[in-house]
């Protein structure tokens, strides 16, 4: 994924209703820095039918988009948590 210089890896339940979403940034990453538990990383994730249709929610909900992504078909985006 060349804008955030990392990669990932993906382990899907045979139902696929699961996904565990391993990842790795580069050393020159600007997501390659500490954990610290509760500080982003560790967050929940949904598919929708609609990206767009669920980002013009959220953003009307008062949650932006941080960072949009896009990569071999599939498109993705971050949003901001309230806190």
């Amino acid at each position: 994924m060349p804008p955030t210089k990392g990669e990932t890896a993906e382990l899907q339940s045979e139902e696929k209703r699961f996904v565990l979403e391993l990842n790795y940034y580069e050393k020159n990453s600007p997501y390659n820095y500490p954990y610290v538990v509760g500080e982003g990383l560790d967050h929940p994730a949904c598919r929708v039918e609609n990206l767009d249709k669920a980002l013009e929610e959220a953003c009307k909900a008062d949650y932006p988009t941080i960072l949009m992504m896009k990569n071999k078909g599939d498109k993705w985006t971050y949003v901001e948590d309230p806190d």
